[in-house]
């Protein structure tokens, strides 16, 4: 059994870093006009599943800081001011850039309603409405209904037992999302995929993967060999073939979470866990939210044109990429080390001066 007290995993904070530079490349081949244009498409067109890979990643943390304490007089409270504290200050930041760029940028009105619902955080639950104004912020109207109904998973997924069959009817679910949420559909597409109950099967692969690491001691050389020789297939199926490229195969990427995370978690590989890697990692949240208004920038000031090659459009791409991660990461660091961090502390401080207080 593995020791769950305090201890920090730093193959997750890099792991968090891989999936925000997924979703990167994701966006820059989209966004900047590039899908059609790259033989690099078939793959990075997949990296989209980093933010399911987020979810899997946070929910396997908040079981890893709070399960053991979620029970205790005030720990709910607790849980939920630092989790404003850790996503709001961003958001809300994001949310006024938003508001003077759509307008100004791409004519766009935005509702009353609308800023209410995001600052509220319950966009996530409006059926066609969980877009938000905030580029890439569906993910986060998700992530908070994960986090509304929190002690309830922890209640529900106390033993690995509960937490398997739990997984696998949520990938039932998922599977079978197309009968269950049809009515979404008749809404809008976005009402149908960005659905809580289309993405639970991937928080729930995390907590699978938790509850793993919990009851077995995987510091074995047998898992840290089986691992890759597991895995390394499998990813090579679904993101250089297209033999996997259904909801069965979204299935068995929850699957691979569940190893991948028990692997960083166990096993961080040291490619992965040098200083770059883990500030990369702890800067994941301002690299997702950050790195759409970085493309925008770059379109609006015509940049993207002056990068462009049309003879290369693999090498424009990555080039492309390039620029906006740098750009992306020195603002997502800063953030996080003179924003983000020092408002995170001011949140634990509120918490410390009402218990001192009592």
């Amino acid at each position: 059994m593995n020791n769950v007290a305090g201890k920090r995993l730093v193959g997750l904070d890099s792991l968090r870093g891989i999936a925000a530079t997924m979703i990167i490349f994701f966006h820059v081949l989209y966004l900047g006009g590039y899908a059609e244009k790259t033989i690099l498409t078939p793959v990075v067109s997949k990296l989209d599943i980093g933010v399911r890979l987020f979810y899997a990643l946070s929910a396997f943390s908040l079981f890893y800081g709070y399960e053991m304490k979620i029970d205790k007089n005030g720990a709910i409270k607790d849980f939920y001011v630092g989790r404003f504290f850790r996503i709001a200050p961003l958001f809300y930041l994001c949310i006024v850039f938003y508001l003077f760029a759509l307008p100004l940028l791409f004519n766009a009105d935005v509702a009353e309603t609308e800023i209410l619902a995001d600052v509220t955080f319950i966009f996530g639950l409006l059926p066609g409405k969980q877009e938000s104004i905030v580029w890439a912020g569906w993910s986060i109207g998700v992530e908070w209904i994960f986090y509304f109904v929190f002690p309830l998973i922890v209640m529900l997924n106390r033993s690995l037992m509960n937490t398997i069959i739990i997984f696998v009817i949520s990938a039932f679910v998922f599977y079978r999302f197309g009968f269950f949420g049809n009515e979404l559909k008749k809404i809008s597409e976005s009402a149908f995929d960005l659905n809580f109950f289309n993405q639970f099967m991937f928080f729930s692969a995390g907590i699978v993967s938790y509850n793993l690491y919990k009851a077995i001691d995987f510091n074995k050389k047998s898992f840290r060999l089986v691992f890759p020789i597991v895995s390394i297939p499998f990813l090579w199926l679904y993101f250089f073939t297209d033999m996997i490229n259904n909801r069965f195969g979204d299935v068995l990427i929850a699957v691979c979470f569940v190893f991948l995370i028990l692997y960083f978690s166990c096993f961080p590989p040291k490619i992965f866990t040098n200083r770059f890697f883990i500030s990369v990692g702890l800067s994941s949240f301002g690299l997702y939210l950050i790195h759409p208004i970085v493309l925008i920038l770059y379109m609006q000031t015509g940049f993207l044109q002056r990068v462009h090659f049309s003879e290369h459009e693999s090498l424009s791409y990555v080039l492309t990429f390039i620029l906006t991660f740098i750009l992306t990461f020195l603002l997502a660091y800063c953030s996080y080390h003179y924003y983000e961090r020092p408002l995170m502390k001011f949140g634990k401080s509120i918490l410390n001066k009402n218990a001192n207080s009592k």
